[in-house]
């Protein structure tokens, strides 16, 4: 089994209405985390040799990283939300060891197989009736590997979504 030992340490911030005293109904929102988890036993496709791949164990993975976000609802439009989140992700292979195969040493300081470094998410979200709202959200990804040997390297994706919900009573959109 797989066995994590990990921690983090988070900061919120939201300042109290006065801040905005000219701008009565404006809101903003901060959050900032940092992270370091080690992964024990962790399940990866390894490379045997250049046609075959199996699942194996590996010793010791590290993943560590930062997350921001944030959220701001303009006093002149409060039926509009803004949001933003942010991932930084340093996941790499502290050990293979002897049960990830031959090749296990090939792996140690490797980055993780399909773990992107950075993730940035956008959005906004409008309340145009109260029972009419609008989300727009856009999801971008940097470059990852699809290996573990880290040389078959995916290119930067991003995706947008769009949600319209209406609600047909309170309980039931």
């Amino acid at each position: 089994p797989e066995t994590l030992l990990g921690g983090e340490l988070g900061l919120a911030y939201a300042p109290p209405a006065s801040v905005f005293a000219d701008r009565a109904s404006s809101s903003l929102a901060l959050r900032a985390t940092v992270y370091e988890n080690h992964l024990s036993d962790a399940v990866a496709n390894v490379t045997l040799d250049p046609a075959t791949r199996e699942r194996h164990n590996l010793d010791s993975t590290r993943v560590r990283g930062l997350e921001l976000g944030g959220r701001f609802s303009p006093a002149t439009l409060p039926s509009l939300r803004l949001d933003f989140d942010y991932l930084l992700s340093d996941a790499r292979v502290r050990s293979a060891g002897a049960s990830a195969g031959p090749a296990a040493a090939a792996l140690d300081g490797r980055r993780l197989a399909q773990v992107p470094r950075h993730t940035l998410a956008v959005g906004a979200t409008w309340q145009a009736t109260p029972a009419l709202a609008l989300d727009l959200t856009t999801r971008w990804t940097s470059a990852q590997f699809e290996d573990d040997l880290n040389t078959l390297r995916l290119a930067p994706a991003s995706r947008t979504d769009l949600a319209v919900s209406y609600a047909l009573t309170p309980r039931l959109r």
